[in-house]
Formats: structure tokens, sequence, C-alpha cells
């Protein structure tokens, strides 16, 4: 319970202290702008905890009394209080971030010593999170009569001394003389024991035949030995010669002798050299934050009072009530910025069993402008140690990828899986994340247990909520539960330069001959845990990054009854920044294998070792970081019926940012995945291949049929991808972008290229459309329109990084790839040369048909720099174009501007070519896909919000989401549009162009819908929202392509309007 207290208090915390970004990809807006580079701007926390040791710490929840004059220790020790705050500092201690830099105060070190700094504000790391913890464990002397804590509660006093700390004051309680235990001015924080060795000689005594026992300049020992002559003197007999032997200290050789010195070599100081306390700000620092935390447990000792508090009657001693107010004043002046550092400290309070005082603290930690709690046990002392830190956002939460996978077998009624990829920013440029389950109940997100998944107030999955597979609670948590808990011995299959796939075993690891260091990329500086290609694959066996921009994908292998889900065998596919496809079995959340590219093999060490931010907070490297499509080919019996299971499935994708190859995968047997193709684009592939302009693919591919000559072949279509040195920076775009600027379709079989367009005069000898206008980079996906339901794609429909809109024209009775494609369209061109009209498409359009007052299709698309969602220099827009001349094939001549078009909160009918809508909030934008369902077009947008970006660069401010919907041929919104077929009670039909605003506040996906009941009701999916499940009239339009219903389906459905097949 401790673990999961802690984690999910601090999850936002590491989106709080993340540096700013300045280039790069949409994960700007998990980060604060503050420029780390050429500033000290970084998100600090500086947080002294100052912690009541006095005597009533002994108790357990009631007074003990007092026994020989000290107060008695409870028998218990578990539940000492002073035992408890050991405890919950330990726990809290440990986790929380390093940015967040911490330090301990005390009340009374001594009897006449007020408040006590023990540990400065120091930064959070091992070495000085043990000083920590040692120095507040000293605080509990475990039963001694006379030892901590021990005396009286200055709570005011205490807290001036910390006010005193902070502002960089002279003390006033603290005793930093030196001459007794924690009074030192300084604290060593890490040791050095250095050893010093020297050679010494070495002695021993031997007989020699003389030495001269009386002189000093030898050793010299004499030992009688027999009588030699004997005389008599009166009478006795004396012996006057004895034979003596002599032994002397001779060196004999050399031994080495050392010696260890104990050193300190990291001093903090706490009180300086002027006599004034060392505060723990650094005024360069914009984005430092600075806190306050007083732990105490009971009210302090009447009498005590700080300097400058007065008391309600002069003639009395200060009373409690004295001291709260006395509090109040020092909290109000440390938020003050008019205080001595003109910077604001915030003031929170924990009490510990603080019964009727409660009241009082909170007007402290209000006049604070911080926060009070009231803990009765340790576990609640944890948590009230995390949840005090202001830096703490109460909406702490995990990121969702942009999209749901739903198990959509019977493709009338979606079942009711959800499938989510999630992700948790860190300050590195690989975080953790994860593939959860839920449940669609209509319009509610369920877990496992029932329960409403997701928090209202955040648009997230809530607190206590629990996904399936998982083991207990994980809520907003990205790296607990889901998949990644139950990984269990990783099978991992790698690729090598010839395209053979294999699983890479802990035998292979070990042969050199196999592998070696550099097969892992391991560097001659590697850490020392991971210099080892053995260390390097034990930590890929366990990796689970972020799928920042994958899309969880659900193929069906085996039938079984397709409105029940438990009846078939079904496989989720999602690829991550760590360089790895992940298959997970959506019965249990069990990894069925792992494939990972040998380009990024090659990177394995950089996945597992954390590495930091690039400079301007660049996340290098990337990974597999695209999303998939499946080709399922439906197993065929010996009577040509189809059995409901798959013969084979294929997957498709790309790195995106991680790179600029595609990838074909044979998964039909799920225990042994094989390598179909690869394709490499740039520079890094064949130059005869004709990808030459094949950028970061980012474009997912769209699987279709068409025919070349006499032969039907499954074909994938896709941009020619991102151009990373042409659109990365913010605020500008070239005249002509290095690579992306193409389309291709290739063989879905073999990989090979069919046919490609670009503005290059020819591409390789293959076949070749040349498009002079196309001079930006093609990201998005390719919408096919199959028109008359033949089966073979007619329309390919893209859109470009120069604002501009594509159409090619296909002939599928032809005499060769050279004639498959009749030509390419310029349809619009709806961006200008200035930066506010510099508009781009980074996502497929969606496309639409009506008939009725003359054929035309419908294209539409959303303007967005997806690069950088927060830029608010561009007027973006969504468009709807009216293409009437689509049977016409070629022309570049005269495309639909942005001036042709009605905007739609406009009273002129304006022109047939179509409509606009030009965002009024600062910076909206849309970035990612619409949807037409029933006429209607749904789109999402993302708008940054909140404060203006140049005023504060410290603030990670994510923004807000919205849903529109509107007429596709009109632009109306739904209740003013004749040809909405969404019932009364929906709420599609009360949005109008302000936009129905979502609870979550990253960028939104793509609204999902979901069929149920056969189709005759819709719940309308956006990430972790269920925005509306209304009943609507039938329809045959899925997402932007058209799809042709199968034979039996088509026979059985029964439209709600007439009752008739």
């Amino acid at each position: 319970m401790h673990n999961f207290i802690i984690k999910a208090a601090l999850l936002w915390l590491l989106l709080l202290l993340a540096p700013t970004s300045l280039y790069a990809d949409d994960t700007e807006i998990f980060f604060a702008r503050a420029n780390a580079d050429d500033s000290q701007n970084q998100k600090i926390a500086n947080v002294m905890i100052l912690l009541d040791t006095s005597g009533s710490m002994r108790y357990c929840k009631d007074d003990e009394g007092f026994k020989d004059g000290q107060p008695r220790w409870c028998d218990t020790e578990n539940e000492r209080r002073i035992n408890m705050l050991v405890r919950a500092f330990n726990i809290m201690i440990d986790d929380i971030p390093e940015d967040v830099r911490v330090g301990v105060g005390r009340f009374r070190r001594n009897q006449t010593d007020g408040g006590h700094v023990l540990v400065p504000v120091i930064d959070n790391n091992a070495t000085n999170r043990s000083l920590l913890k040692e120095k507040v464990s000293e605080l509990n002397s475990e039963g001694q009569l006379y030892g901590d804590p021990q005396g009286g509660t200055p709570t005011s006093e205490a807290f001036y001394e910390m006010y005193r700390y902070m502002m960089g004051l002279s003390p006033v309680y603290g005793d930093y003389s030196g001459t007794t235990k924690d009074a030192d001015p300084k604290i060593c924080l890490e040791y050095e024991q250095e050893e010093t060795c020297e050679e010494v000689p070495v002695f021993e005594f031997q007989q020699v035949e003389y030495c001269d026992p009386n002189s000093n300049a030898y050793n010299c020992f004499r030992e009688e030995g027999d009588c030699l002559r004997w005389e008599r003197h009166r009478g006795r007999w004396y012996c006057v010669d004895y034979e003596y032997t002599y032994r002397q200290e001779i060196q004999t050789g050399t031994r080495q002798q050392c010696s260890e010195e104990t050193t300190c070599v990291n001093e903090v100081s706490i009180v300086g050299d002027d006599g004034n306390y060392v505060s723990p700000m650094n005024m360069a620092n914009q984005c430092e934050s600075n806190h306050v935390i007083v732990m105490t447990d009971g009210a302090p000792t009447p009498g005590e009072l700080a300097p400058g508090c007065s008391k309600a009657n002069r003639w009395d001693d200060a009373t409690i009530g004295d001291s709260y107010t006395c509090q109040e004043n020092i909290a109000a002046a440390l938020n003050s910025s008019d205080n001595a550092k003109g910077r604001s400290v915030v003031t929170s309070n924990i009490g510990l069993y603080m019964g009727d005082y409660e009241k009082d603290m909170k007007a402290v930690s209000a006049a604070g402008k911080g926060a009070t709690y009231n803990a009765d046990s340790a576990d609640a002392l944890a948590q009230a140690f995390i949840d005090q830190l202001e830096l703490i956002d109460e909406d702490s939460k995990a990121i969702t990828s942009p999209g749901v996978a739903v198990n959509q077998m019977n493709r009338l009624e979606h079942l009711d899986q959800l499938y989510y990829s999630v992700f948790k920013p860190r300050k590195s440029s690989v975080w953790e994340g994860n593939l959860k389950r839920y449940r669609l109940d209509e319009t509610v997100i369920r877990d496992v247990n029932n329960a409403n998944a997701v928090d209202a107030d955040t648009g997230y999955f809530g607190n206590f909520s629990q996904s399936w597979w998982s083991p207990e609670i994980d809520g907003y948590n990205a790296d607990e539960g889901g998949a990644r808990s139950q990984l269990n011995n990783r099978k991992l299959f790698v690729s090598d330069s010839s395209g053979s796939v294999s699983e890479l075993t802990q035998a292979e690891v070990d042969d050199d001959n196999i592998t070696s260091e550099a097969s892992f990329g391991i560097p001659d500086n590697a850490l020392d845990e991971l210099d080892s290609k053995q260390e390097v694959y034990a930590a890929l066996k366990t990796l689970w990054a972020d799928p920042l921009h994958s899309v969880p994908l659900l193929v069906n292998y085996e039938g079984g009854d397709a409105d029940d889900a438990s009846s078939q065998t079904n496989y989720i596919f999602v690829s991550t920044n760590g360089g790895m496809l992940h298959a997970i079995d959506p019965d249990d959340g069990s990894e069925q294998f792992t494939f990972m590219p040998e380009q990024f093999l090659n990177k394995a060490y950089d996945f597992v070792s954390e590495p930091p931010l690039q400079p301007g907070n660049i996340r290098e490297p990337y990974g597999l970081d695209g999303s998939w499509i499946a080709w399922r080919r439906p197993e065929i019996n010996g009577s040509g019926e189809k059995t409901g299971d798959a013969a084979n499935v294929y997957i498709y994708g790309g790195m995106r940012r991680g790179g600029d190859s595609y990838f074909g995968l044979d998964v039909s047997n799920i225990d042994s995945p094989s390598m179909m193709w690869e394709i490499e684009g740039g520079f890094d592939g064949d130059a005869d291949s004709g990808f030459d302009l094949l950028g970061q693919t980012w474009s997912t591919p769209t699987l279709t049929q068409v025919k070349v000559g006499d032969t039907r072949k499954p074909v994938l279509v896709f941009g020619g991808g991102y151009s990373p040195a042409d659109h990365d920076e913010a605020g500008e775009r070239s005249g002509e972008d290095q690579v992306g600027r193409a389309v291709f379709m290739v063989d879905a079989m073999t990989g090979e290229l069919i046919w490609s367009a670009s503005s290059e005069g020819s591409n390789g000898g293959q076949a070749h459309t040349t498009v002079d206008s196309m001079d930006w980079a093609v990201p998005g996906g390719i919408s096919v329109v199959d028109i008359d339901f033949d089966g073979y794609a007619d329309y390919l429909y893209f859109a470009d990084l120069g604002g501009q809109i594509f159409r090619a024209n296909l002939n599928n009775e032809n005499d060769g790839a050279g004639e498959l494609v009749e030509g390419v369209t310029r349809v619009a061109s709806l961006a200008g040369t200035g930066t506010s009209d510099q508009r781009r498409f980074y996502e497929a359009p969606a496309i639409g048909y009506k008939s009725e007052g003359g054929e035309a299709l419908y294209v539409l698309i959303g303007s967005g720099y997806r690069a950088h969602p927060l830029d608010e220099d561009t007027d973006e827009a969504v468009f709807s174009i009216r293409d009437s001349d689509f049977r016409q094939a070629g022309g570049e001549d005269d495309p639909v501007t942005y001036s042709d078009l009605r905007s739609v909160t406009s009273d002129s009918d304006g022109t047939e070519s179509g409509w606009y809508f030009e965002f009024s909030r600062d910076g909206e934008k849309v970035l990612s896909s619409p949807v037409i369902f029933d006429n209607t077009v749904l789109f999402t947008t993302y708008a940054p919000g909140g404060e203006d970006l140049d005023d504060n660069p410290c603030v990670v401010r994510y923004g807000e989401a919205y849903l529109y919907a509107a007429d596709m041929v009109t632009g109306q919104p739904p209740g003013d549009s004749d040809s909405n077929n969404f019932d009364d009670n929906s709420v599609i039909r009360d949005i109008d162009w302000t936009g129905e605003k979502l609870d979550q506040s990253t960028i939104p996906p793509s609204p999902s819908l979901i069929f149920q009941e056969g189709g005759k009701k819709v719940s309308i999916v956006v990430g972790t929202e269920v925005v509306d499940a209304p009943n609507v009239k039938f329809t045959n339009l899925r997402k932007n392509r058209w799809y042709k219903m199968d034979k039996d389906d088509a026979q059985n459905y029964v439209t709600p309007l007439t009752g008739e097949n």
C-alpha cells in the first residue's frame, strides 16, 4: 500500500520537474519551456521539513503521562509516534524525484533551542537520502529516559527559525557553535577514505659475535650463559666470568605499511562565514519553488512565542492561541513577495492526532497558501508527507496514446473490449509505457471490478481503478499493472542484416562468436551495471518503453462466436520507443513475443540506460514509434467457403521518429514471427530502390488492392514521411523539403515498389508520376476510395506540410504498372508564405461521398503544427473541400484556395468549393484525422490555453481538448442540419462551433466509433472519454474509407428506417 500511495502521488511531479523543449515533437507539451541550456531556470523544489521532536512523540495515540519527570515511552513500539514518523519519512524520501531538494529541521535540540536546522536543503540523490534517513532515525532514542524525543513544543519558535533559514538571516535559536552534536555550522554529505602506504624496514634480533649493550647506537642484548671462572671471596664463591650470548636488532628487509584517512569531499554550510543561514534559494532560477512543511503532534506549549509576535494580553504568558496567531504571521511573511528574499515560500502542515487544534493548523496553512493534513496512522502520515508537497498536482495521471483498439470481429457490432497504450513522461529519452485493457459499457469505461475507470475531473484513469490483467489497483500509473505486470521470460526475436528473424537466447548472448558488446551498442564509458552484453540483454528482457504514437492493433486469429470474445483467439500488437513490437494475448495480458529490428538491437544500451534528454530537450533515441496495420487473409476450406479463421496474418508498420524504414512481418505463427521484407529510405537504403525521398516513416500504411495488368495485387500505400530538418525548428518552413515529398505504393507481399509520385522526373525506372507542386513532406496516411465497391482502389487522397491536398486517380483496367495511375491532381492549396498562414497537414483526410445536387467527394481535413502543438502563431482551420471533378485525372494549376471557400460563421453562401472554420482560441489546431459518420464530420482539436507562454517559462502546461461536429456538406452544426440522423437527446446534436470541451487536457486522438446493438447505436469514444452513445440510422461509411460488407451480412441486414432488406 505504501508504494501505491507514494507512486500515485508523485507521478505528476515527474512532469512538473521536466525542463524546456525547443524543437522536436509533440512531446513539448510535457516539458516546461525554461531554457535549461542558456540559463539556470530549472524546475526545482526546495522543501524544508520541520519535525516535531517534543516529548509527546514518545506516545502512541493517547497521552502516556510522565515517568521520572520525562514523558513515558509507549510500550507498543510500532505505534509510537516517533516510530511512525521515521517510517513515513523513509517511505517519502525514497520515492520523491531527484529534482525535489529536501532538508530537515527539528524542534528544540536542547532545552533552550527553539528550533534547529538539522540538515540543510540538499539535492535528493542516493547518498543524501541515506544521510537524511540517518539523521531522522537519530531523533528516536528508542526508550532512553533522557534521549530524543523530549521537551516541550515550541512550534512558533521552531517555525520562525525555519523562516530565518529560508530567508538567509542569522540564527536566533539554532546553536551552530560546533561544541556539541549536530551543532556544526557545516555538514558533510560525502566522505572519502584515502589509503596512504609506504615501505618501512623490517628488523629482527639475530645472534652476533659481540655488541655493546651500553651503547645507544645499537639495540643490543647480552644474555648470560654458563660460568667460565669462579673465585672465592670471604668464604663464598662468585662467578667472575660468564659465557655471554649477544643479540642485536638487524634490518632483514622491508614491508608495506598503510593507513586510512577519512576526509570530507562534499561539505555544505548551514551557516555561512557571515553568521547568516545559507538560504537554499537560487535567485537566478525563475522556476524554483520553495516550501516549508511543519509536522507536529499536538498543540504548542503555552508560553512559547517567536520574536516579534505579541501576546493577546501583555500581562499574561502567551497562550496556545497566541502561538497559532504567531505562526499565521510567519506563514504570511514567508508567502509574501515582500519578504527578505522577495520570493514566496509555501507553508503546509501535517498533524498527527491533532484533534481540536486541526482548525488552527489549517489557518496557518491558509496564511501560507499551503494545505493541511491530519493523520491518524503511519500510512496516512506517509501519504500526508507526499500530499503536502505543493508541487504535486491533484490531477496526477499517465497519458494515453492517440487511439484505442477495439475488438471488431463483428463489423456491425464491436465487442466491449477497449485497449489503451499508455505512457509516463520522464526527464530522460526513454519513458515508461504499458498496454491496458478496459470494458465499454455504453457511455462508461469500466475496470475489471466493474467500477468507473475514468476520473471525470481529469479525463484519465482514476486513482483506484484496476485494469484487466493487473494483480492490484494500478490507477493512472503507466508502470504498474497492465501487460507489463504479466511479463515473464520474454521471447525476444531480432532480425539480422539478411532479414532473417530468430529468437535471441541467453546462450547466443554468451557466445562471443555470435554476439559482442558492439552488437548491443555498449560504449567504452558504459555504466558499471550495464557494461556487458549479458547485463544489457537482461535489461531488454524487462523493458517496456512508451508507445507514444502507437495505437494498439487487435487481430483475430480464430473466429469463434462473433459476439463472444472469450471464444475467439485474438492477439494485440503495439510498438514502443524501446525499439520493440510487443504481441500480447488479450485473455491474460501475457506477452507472446517481442520483435526488435537489428538497427535497434544495436542501440539497446541507449534504450536501457535511460539516457538524458539531448540539448534543447530532444529525445534520442526513438524506437518503433508508429502504428501498425494488419492483413488478415481468411482461411478457405475445401468447399471454397471461409471458415472464420485466419489463414495468414501479416502486419506492417514504420518507425515514425525512430527512423526511415518500414517492415512487413508474417505473424501467422504467433510463436515464431518472420520478416517478409524491409524498406529503407533516404540515404540508408539501396540507391536504386526508388525510396531515396522516403523520410521518417510517420505515415501509417493503408492496405488496399489494385489490378496491375490482369493481376490482382494487395498493396500498401503510404506518404513519403516527415522531414525533421525542414519542420522541427519552430516557425520555419522550407521552400522544398529534403525528404518525404512523395507517395509510394508497394506490393504487400514483397515490399517491391509498384508506383510513386513526387516532383522528381523519374524514380529508378519504376512506374512514376511527376507532380511539380509536391514540394513538401507527406507525413500522414493515404485515404483510399473504392467508389464502385469492386474491391479495387479508385482514388487516393493525401495532404502535405505545405497545406496542399492531392488526389491520385487509378485505372484498374491497365496493361501494367505504368498505366495504373491516370494522373495526380492538386485539389487544394490552403496555406500561404506568412507565419500566420503556414498551415500544415500532418494527418490523412477523411473522404465522404454525396450524389444529391451533383456527384462529389468531400475532403475533410484540419491543419495543425504537430511538431509544435504549443505554437500560437498560425491561424489554423478545418476544411471541407468539395471535389466535384474527382473523375477527371491530373492538373495542378487550378487548386481550391482559402479565398474560394466559405466561412461557416459568415452569412455568405460563398462558392460551391466548400467551407472552412478558423479557430478562435489561440493556438487551437487539429492534430488527428477527422471521422465522417452519417454525413457528419467529427474531429478533435487541441488548444494550448492557460498562461501566456512568454510570461512563465517554468510552467508545465498541457491545454484543452475539444470535440467538434458539423455537416460535411454545409458546415452546419448537427442540430441545424437536415441530413443529421442522430437522435434528439444526443450530445452531438448540441455541439456548435465553440466545440464540446473534453475532460482530457493533452492532444486528443481521432474519435472512435464503436458500434453496438447491431449498428443501431454507436458509442463515440475520444481516448478515455465516452462522449456520446446515440441511436443512429443505418450508414455504410466507416471512418475515412468505404467498407464492402460480406455477402451474408449485407443480405441479412435490415435498415431501421424501412424494416426491409
